[in-house]
């Protein structure tokens, strides 16, 4: 059963001076389709908040960077297959870069995976083989993934996925009329596989309202109340209310 936040009270930590072992908290930052984060866009975006947060001596961020194409919205369906091919391309890749990220273990790491990236991110997760303790959570924004993708039993975490079923036309409509399914982004992923779903008014595209814009704050917010960085009475109630902190897995 879920409890609401309020009656979870007697369990939030206090907030403390960090340890050094606290402060070595890392976000994995995952882009999406069209190449535009790789030049670290949404990285410096997250730095920004933690900077605004007084939270830039606990928590890092880094862009895994990768080759998803600067696509044409003339030749859309063929950017977009090039760009799955690659992304299927950097599985192996990525889980190398997760298991040296992850390393001894000292450091806390958690993984955020914007839209085709989640490709990338569900299947090396799906690889790993010992799972790293110090991963600690992973975040889906607007995936496009097929909403019948399936976690292996093994994995012991859930993937906390963010979807967006009325405000997001680039999976609402352009996707499906590419791939010819739904995606995980779109309704939610079924939650006997590995998923928790937490529907957010978001958009791929829409200044303002996409889901950096939307869910950066919170989802900082989220790592740092897990690692005992902030009380929950320091989180403003609209951030809760678009993070659902009241769910850790």
């Amino acid at each position: 059963m879920i409890n609401p936040i309020s009656s979870l009270s007697g369990f939030f930590r206090k907030r403390t001076e960090p340890t050094e072992q606290q402060k070595n908290v890392k976000i994995i930052f995952v882009h999406g389709f069209g190449g535009e984060d790789k030049t670290g866009k949404t990285q410096k975006m997250i730095q920004e908040q933690l900077q605004d947060l007084d939270l830039d001596n606990c928590i890092t961020a880094v862009t895994y960077a990768w080759d998803s194409i600067h696509y044409s919205l003339f030749n859309i369906k063929n950017d977009w297959g090039r760009a799955k091919e690659n992304a299927e391309k950097e599985i192996e890749p990525f889980l190398k870069f997760l298991k040296k990220e992850t390393g001894d273990g000292q450091q806390q790491v958690y993984i955020i995976a914007f839209s085709l990236g989640t490709r990338i991110v569900a299947h090396a997760i799906n690889k790993l083989n010992p799972f790293p303790k110090n991963l600690k959570g992973i975040f889906f924004w607007g995936s496009a993934l097929t909403e019948s993708f399936r976690l292996n039993q093994s994995v012991p975490i859930k993937i906390l996925n963010y979807y967006s079923k009325n405000s997001d036309f680039i999976l609402n409509e352009l996707y499906r009329f590419i791939e010819s399914n739904h995606p995980g982004g779109w309704y939610g992923f079924y939650e006997i596989a590995g998923f928790v779903n937490h529907h957010t008014a978001a958009s791929h595209a829409i200044p303002r309202v996409n889901y950096k814009s939307r869910l950066i704050r919170p989802t900082i917010q989220i790592i740092a109340f897990w690692e005992g960085f902030i009380k929950v009475s320091e989180i403003s109630e609209y951030d809760i209310a678009e993070a659902r902190l009241d769910r850790r897995r």
